[in-house]
C-alpha cells in the first residue's frame, strides 16, 4: 500500500515526506528480502522529491542511525539498505 501511495500520489508524498522518510530509514535494516522489491519502488519518487525541495526535519536519533538530511546522503543510505543481503 505504501509503495502505491508513494509512486502514484506525488502530492500525498510531498505532504507526508518526513513520516515516510522516518519509516523507510528505520525499517530498512530490518526488511526481509521479499520486502526489498517494494522498498525499491519507493526510492525513485522519494529521491526525485528530495532533489526538488529541502529535506523536512526528521525525528531520528543517533541510535536510529544519525542520518544527515541531504538528498545525496539519504539516497546513498536508502540504496545501501536495499543492497544488503
Amino acid at each position: 500500500m505504501a509503495a502505491y501511495l508513494i509512486e502514484a500520489r506525488p502530492a500525498w508524498l510531498d505532504g507526508h515526506l518526513a513520516e515516510v522518510l522516518e519509516q523507510v530509514l528505520i525499517a530498512g535494516p530490518l526488511a526481509q528480502s521479499a520486502a526489498k522489491r517494494f522498498r525499491l519502488r519507493c526510492l525513485k519518487p522519494i529521491i526525485l522529491l528530495l532533489q526538488q525541495r529541502e529535506c523536512p526535519p526528521l525525528r531520528l536519533t543517533d541510535e536510529d542511525g544519525g542520518w544527515g538530511c541531504t538528498a545525496a546522503g539519504l539516497a546513498a543510505t536508502l540504496v545501501a539498505q536495499c543492497m544488503r543481503p
